[in-house]
């Protein structure tokens, strides 16, 4: 029977423990390397509301400003808000199921955030250029707590955003206890997930087709 002297084993363990560092290590890298980049999506996020907000300051403030052109702006301005809004959602969900070390949460909020800054700078948008061609359309999810209809609602919508150019499809969670969304959820009697809010009019409750949403709506297919 071969014996392993105890400097042996000492040097296996030594290994081994230099081996889990350099992953943790590696790990902890990538989690970084996502973390800033995630955060460089929120900062052009803010940069666009903020710049969104500019060009309603402007219509409002500078005489004799040219307010279909002003419109135009805004018009343009919102939708740039909403495409990075929707690239960094996805690109957050793949880093979420990827991550190990990294908590997103903050990030999250952040998004959540600049999506209810948008709905309102939409329905500004509605009735200061009297754009009947725009149409925020609010999703309201749970992302705290288990909702498998809520998956399905958000794929489903993503189909409506794809048919309809008129649509601005704004996702907001409702159980994450931010103040301004819990105003939302009182004003408009939310009271479940799946919730759809269709200008400040229309609500649909509960699973959605498409068929169903795109009927609740003048939809301008692309």
């Amino acid at each position: 029977m071969v014996k392993f002297s105890k400097g042996v084993y000492m040097k296996a363990a030594f290994g081994t423990v230099l081996v889990l560092f350099l992953i943790i290590a590696a790990i902890w890298v990538i989690d970084t390397n996502r973390q800033r980049d995630v955060d460089s999506r929120i900062a052009e996020l803010s940069a666009q509301g903020e710049s969104t907000r500019l060009f309603f300051l402007y219509g409002q403030y500078v005489q004799n400003a040219d307010q279909q052109k002003v419109c135009n702006y805004i018009d343009f301005a919102t939708r740039q808000q909403m495409d990075k809004g929707y690239y960094l959602v996805t690109q957050l969900k793949d880093f979420e199921a990827a991550n190990l070390l990294s908590d997103y949460q903050t990030t999250r909020q952040n998004y959540y955030l600049s999506n209810v800054e948008l709905w309102i700078y939409t329905l500004q948008q509605q009735r200061r250029c009297n754009s009947s061609n725009v149409v925020p359309i609010v999703f309201f999810t749970n992302v705290n707590s288990a909702c498998p209809q809520c998956s399905v609602q958000g794929d489903i919508l993503d189909q409506v955003r794809a048919t309809c150019n008129n649509a601005r499809i704004i996702t907001v969670a409702s159980d994450t206890g931010l103040d301004i969304v819990d105003l939302m959820k009182a004003q408009y009697n939310v009271t479940t997930a799946p919730t759809i809010l269709i200008g400040e009019d229309k609500k649909l409750e509960g699973l959605q087709g498409k068929d169903k949403i795109i009927s609740s709506f003048n939809c301008q297919k692309k």
